[in-house]
């Protein structure tokens, strides 16, 4: 992304060599419209010398300019996607911008008889295994200063993809900080900046499972006209009578497993011992 409009020279020319050297092509015309960064001097003399055509349109008519128009609503109908399905803040904008600038890269076009058109500049087809879901929750292996009980992941968010890198640019959320790493595993149905305004003040519960569950101590506990509070101070007590009146007592959960023992059971069945 340009940081201004005195960037553009820079990156034309950068572009034309580019071009050139790994593509052994030539441009042979350059349409612009009228703005003030394409008509300097600069970029005149830049032109005549490796004899490139500059067109311009005319003022007030984007159909002339229609291929660019198109091009630049499909990266913004696509960033807008990538930003609402991960709750992205505004100021992602240019991040989600360069993701949808690589997706579609890689997309397969009816104008290009169904081929990418990574596919058709490169002449092979792109590998998809390297696409992940923007904004998605991630864990990256932890290879800075730690010791025994410093923990070996960091939890972050898939940023975008590299230029030059065999790896993925990743946000810390903890740090609040940019970095590279190739060790990464995704969760690509998490996303942190929707569980709420921000993703620092997630719990770890919130976090994994992307939901909040209720507490034990928040679960309502069955009760009883029979059984005693278990607000009261004193320990419960029961009698014959109370055991008679109410043969199935239940029992709150207090561990959940898939194996558990017949004491942890929802209900336990209590009979009074009957004389001889």
């Amino acid at each position: 992304m340009l940081q201004d409009k005195t960037k553009v020279a820079f990156t034309i020319k950068s572009f034309y060599f580019m071009i050139e050297t790994h593509f052994h092509a030539k441009i042979l015309h350059i349409r612009t419209d009228n703005g003030t960064e394409f008509i300097q001097s600069s970029y005149l003399d830049f032109f005549n010398s490796k004899g490139i055509l500059h067109q311009k349109s005319i003022v007030h008519t984007p159909q002339q300019n229609g291929v660019a128009e198109r091009k630049h609503r499909h990266l913004l109908d696509t960033a807008r996607a990538l930003r609402f399905h991960a709750h992205l803040p505004k100021s992602f904008w240019s991040e989600c911008v360069l993701s949808a600038t690589y997706i579609i890269n890689r997309l397969p076009m009816s104008n290009l008889a169904w081929k990418s058109p990574y596919e058709a500049l490169h002449g092979k087809p792109p590998n998809y295994a390297s696409l992940r879901t923007m904004g998605c929750l991630c864990f990256a292996a932890n290879v800075g200063e730690r010791d025994k009980f410093t923990p070996r992941a960091l939890k972050c968010i898939f940023w975008e993809y590299t230029f030059g890198l065999k790896g993925y640019k990743l946000y810390d959320l903890q740090a609040k900080k940019i970095f590279y790493s190739r060790d990464v595993l995704f969760r690509e149905h998490v996303f942190p900046f929707k569980l709420g305004s921000s993703p620092h003040t997630a719990t770890p519960d919130e976090t994994v499972t992307g939901s909040v569950f209720p507490s034990i101590a928040s679960l309502p506990v069955p009760t009883s006209p029979h059984l005693p509070s278990l607000d009261s101070s004193s320990p419960p007590s029961l009698d014959s009578s109370t055991l008679a009146a109410s043969p199935t007592l239940p029992v709150p959960l207090e561990h959940s497993s898939a194996h558990a023992s017949p004491h942890r059971g929802a209900n336990v069945e209590i009979v009074p011992r009957r004389s001889a």
